[in-house]
């Protein structure tokens, strides 16, 4: 049944479905989500969520752990109901005697790789959906509050964008010593996830460019530097609220380093940057400005490998 559902394998990259989506399940980034997610974000952060009784909720130890956990456990629960309703879409259309391709895992948008990428983000909008209202129900002073108690979604002084660009050459000098110090095996790029998932077509790049390039930026810093700073400097204080949350971050993305383990120090150090620039200049902006042209560098120098 399984066969008729799914086909064969179809050439050789059938066999990488497997691995690559049961990770993907594990960890990454939807369609449906997006109609929730803007609508939802700019009512979030623009007017503020109203907070029960006028009173804000409470932020703290809980909510931090709450946030980062929901905030995968929505990309998870998003991905499988994606798959789900394909299978038994495709179980329909079998039960009813309709003719059913194989999925071969290709680059076209009907094949397993169009399914893996649908998944990653559906489940990525979702979640950041999900982020948007959670802290969203702070009410708009508190999110607007610069203070290591606040979200930080406000202006920032103009200088704060150059220092951003500043730590992006300071990451991308970080970046060569430790490929220098620890090199990357050969065949790095072809184990790496996101070239598994993303590489190849170009519509993939695209998809891939608006995912890292646009989203993650501003749902990342509003959960991490933003949400998950708030809730813990109240009982750690600013300084180890921002260490804890820079590790928090760099473990979230052990999936992207799984094929280079040292790459971890990358991401730590892009993530220390970007607390920084969160507690330096009491906003999220300069951090996003920062995560936008890390991310969009690398989805760029994915493009130009192809």
């Amino acid at each position: 049944m399984c066969r008729r559902l799914f086909g064969g394998a179809g050439g050789g990259g059938g066999a990488g479905f497997g691995p690559i989506f049961v990770r993907k399940l594990g960890g990454g980034g939807a369609v449906g989500g997006a109609i929730l997610y803007f609508p939802g974000g700019g009512l979030g952060l623009r007017g503020g969520a109203a907070a029960r009784g006028g009173v804000a909720p409470r932020w703290g130890f809980a909510q931090a752990v709450w946030l980062v956990v929901q905030f995968f456990a929505m990309q998870v629960a998003t991905q499988i109901v994606v798959v789900v309703v394909l299978v038994v879409a495709r179980l329909v259309a079998v039960r009813l005697g309709r003719h059913v391709p194989a999925l071969d895992f290709h680059d076209g948008m009907a094949g397993l790789g169009g399914l893996v990428v649908l998944a990653t983000v559906a489940g990525y909008l979702a979640a950041a959906w999900w982020s948007v209202w959670y802290i969203g129900r702070l009410g708009g002073e508190r999110v607007r509050d610069g203070g290591p108690a606040g979200i930080g979604w406000r202006p920032a002084p103009p200088r704060a964008y150059l220092v951003a660009v500043g730590c992006l050459v300071a990451v991308g000098a970080a970046s060569l010593v430790v490929q220098h110090v620890f090199p990357p095996p050969a065949n790095e790029a072809a184990r790496n996830i996101i070239v598994q998932i993303f590489g190849g077509a170009a519509w993939k790049i695209a998809v891939l460019f608006v995912m890292a390039a646009v989203l993650a930026p501003f749902t990342e810093e509003l959960v991490f530097r933003g949400g998950m700073i708030a809730a813990l400097s109240p009982r750690l204080g600013a300084v180890w609220a921002a260490v804890a949350t820079s590790v928090v971050f760099t473990m979230c993305h052990i999936e992207e380093t799984w094929s280079y383990h040292a790459g971890m120090l990358v991401i730590l150090s892009i993530a220390v940057a970007l607390a920084w620039l969160r507690l330096r200049y009491r906003s999220i902006r300069p951090g996003i400005l920062l995560h936008v042209l890390f991310n969009g560098f690398g989805v760029l120098a994915l493009a130009l490998g192809r």
